[in-house]
């Protein structure tokens, strides 16, 4: 959650994400993002 400047703002819309068997990681593969979102409320 680096990507934004102190008490910048960062949305978080739905999202809907597919399996892709093609992908490096084994999460993209089942349709799952790995994403720390506690770290933005930190």
């Amino acid at each position: 959650m680096e990507i934004t400047r102190a008490a910048g703002k960062i949305g978080i819309p739905g999202l809907y994400v597919t399996d892709d068997p093609g992908a490096t990681d084994t999460a993209a593969k089942h349709g799952s993002l790995s994403v720390r979102f506690g770290l933005g409320w930190a």
